[in-house]
C-alpha cells in the first residue's frame, strides 16, 4: 500500500521508477514516472528499461538516464520534453501529480498548432541572428527571415495568448532587431519594435530616445542650413535686387555724365569737396528712400537684406568720408581714393556672402586708387569711370552666380550616369 515501505520489490522492471528499485515508499510522483514510461513506449515503440536480462533492466531503471538516443524527428520536441520531465530520475523534477501531467498533455494537444508555429519561428530567428551583426548582409534575405519569424511568433500568440516561449521569443527578436536599427542610425525604425516587448526595456528605450533627440537636432540643423541657403540664393527676390542695384548703377552713370559735361575747377579745393559731399548726400538719400519704400519686397530674403545694408553702409561711409574732406580739405583725389577703399570693402563682403565671382568687382576700385595717385588731374574721369565699371562687373557676377546655382541644382537632381547638358556623360 502507498505510504508503507514494501517488504519486497513490486513492479514491472521495464517501466519501474528508480525509487521502486531500492524499495522506497512510492508516492504520486512515482505514478507520474510510470505514466511517463508508458508514454515513452508509445512514442518509441520500446519500453524505457528493455535490457538483455533482469539485472540490467533493474540497473537501468535505477539510473534512469535521459532517453538515448533522443526522440526522433517524428516526435514533437514539446511532447518529448513532457515525457523526459515525467521520467526524471529525481521525483522533485517530475510533474507533481498525474493530474498535472494530464493537464500538460492536454495543453499540448490543445495548443499544438501554436507550439509548432513557435518552434518554426524560433528556427527562423536563430537563422536571422548572425545576419543582424553584418552591416553588409543581404537585405532581402534579412527582411524575409524577419517577416517569417515575427509572423510565426505572433500567430503562435494569437492561437495561444499565454504561450510563454512565443512571447519570450518575440521579445528577444524585437530587441535584436531594435539593436540593429540603432547601430545603423535609425532610431525611428528601432522604436517600432518596442511594441513586441510587453515588459519593455528601459535601457534600450533610453538609447532610442537619445538617438531620436540627436536625429532631431541634426534635422533642425540641416533645416536651418537649407533655409539659410535658400535665403542666400541669388535667384530669390531677384527682381527687387535688380531694381535696387540697377537704380544705383543709373545714378552712378548719371553722375559720371554730369561730371564729364560740367567738370569742377581743380584749383578750388573747398568747392570741390562741397561738390563731392553734395553728390554723396543726394545719392545716399535717394538709395535710402528707395530701400525704405521697397523694404517689404526688398527684404524678403536674407541676401537682399545683407546687400541692401551693405550698400547703405557704403553710402554712409562715403558721406562721412566726404564730410571729413570738407572739414580737413585734403587733396580731392585722397578723398576719392578713400571712397574707393570703402567700396572695395563692401564688394569683398559680398564676395564672402555670395560668391568669389564678386572679387572681380573690386578690381576696378583697386585700379582706380592707383590711377588717382598717378593721375590726380583726371580724378573725376577716373573715379566715375571706375564706379561705372564696377557696377558692370557686379551685374556680370550676379548673372554668373545665378547660372552657377541653377547648374548646381540641376546636377543634384540629375540621376547618376544621365547625360549632362553639354552632351557628355557624367562619370
Amino acid at each position: 500500500e502507498r505510504g508503507r515501505a514494501p517488504e519486497r520489490i513490486v513492479g514491472t522492471p521495464l517501466y519501474m521508477a528508480p525509487e521502486m528499485v531500492v524499495g522506497s515508499v512510492p508516492d504520486a510522483r512515482t505514478d507520474v514516472y510510470l505514466l511517463g514510461a508508458t508514454l515513452h513506449e508509445v512514442l518509441t515503440g520500446e519500453p524505457p528499461h528493455r535490457a538483455a536480462h533482469l539485472h540490467a533492466s533493474m540497473m537501468h531503471a535505477y539510473e534512469s538516464p535521459p532517453p538515448e538516443p533522443e526522440y526522433g524527428p517524428e516526435v514533437p520536441p514539446e511532447l518529448a520534453a513532457l515525457c523526459r520531465r515525467a521520467m526524471a530520475r529525481a521525483p522533485a523534477d517530475r510533474f507533481p501529480s498525474a493530474r498535472a501531467l494530464r493537464e500538460a498533455i492536454r495543453d499540448y494537444r490543445t495548443h499544438r498548432a501554436a507550439i509548432t508555429l513557435c518552434r518554426e519561428a524560433q528556427a527562423r530567428a536563430e537563422e536571422l541572428q548572425p545576419l543582424l551583426g553584418d552591416r553588409d548582409a543581404d537585405a532581402e534575405q534579412l527582411a524575409h527571415l524577419e517577416a517569417e519569424a515575427r509572423f510565426g511568433f505572433r500567430q503562435a500568440l494569437r492561437e495561444w495568448p499565454d504561450h510563454t516561449e512565443a512571447r519570450r521569443g518575440l521579445a528577444n527578436l524585437a530587441r535584436s532587431l531594435a539593436e540593429r536599427e540603432l547601430s545603423l542610425g535609425h532610431p525611428r525604425g528601432a522604436r517600432r519594435y518596442l511594441a513586441d516587448m510587453p515588459k519593455g526595456d528601459a535601457a534600450l528605450e533610453a538609447r532610442i530616445e537619445a538617438a531620436e533627440e540627436a536625429r532631431r537636432r541634426e534635422a533642425e540643423a540641416e533645416e536651418r542650413r537649407r533655409e539659410r541657403e535658400r535665403q542666400l540664393d541669388v535667384r530669390n527676390a531677384h527682381r527687387e535686387r535688380v531694381a535696387m542695384y540697377g537704380l544705383g548703377g543709373l545714378l552712378t552713370a548719371g553722375v559720371a555724365v554730369w561730371r564729364t559735361v560740367s567738370p569742377a575747377t581743380l584749383g578750388d579745393v573747398a568747392a570741390r569737396h562741397q561738390q563731392l559731399l553734395t553728390v554723396a548726400l543726394v545719392l545716399s538719400a535717394l538709395m535710402t528712400l528707395v530701400a525704405a519704400a521697397a523694404r517689404r519686397r526688398l527684404f524678403t530674403s536674407e541676401l537682399n537684406r545683407h546687400l541692401s545694408l551693405a550698400l547703405l553702409g557704403v553710402g554712409a561711409a562715403m558721406v562721412l568720408n566726404r564730410l571729413t574732406g570738407v572739414l580737413l580739405l585734403p587733396p580731392p583725389e585722397v578723398t576719392m581714393a578713400a571712397d574707393l577703399a570703402a567700396f572695395t570693402v563692401g564688394v569683398l563682403s559680398m564676395t564672402r556672402l555670395i560668391s568669389g565671382l564678386f572679387a572681380f568687382s573690386a578690381v576696378p576700385y583697386v585700379a582706380g586708387i592707383a590711377l588717382l595717385w598717378r593721375f590726380p588731374e583726371r580724378q573725376a574721369l577716373i573715379f566715375n569711370g571706375v564706379c561705372v565699371a564696377s557696377w558692370v562687373f557686379m551685374a556680370f557676377a550676379f548673372v554668373r552666380a545665378r547660372r552657377a546655382a541653377a547648374s548646381s541644382d540641376h546636377a543634384a537632381t540629375r540621376p547618376a550616369g544621365a547625360p549632362r547638358s553639354d552632351g557628355q556623360k557624367q562619370v
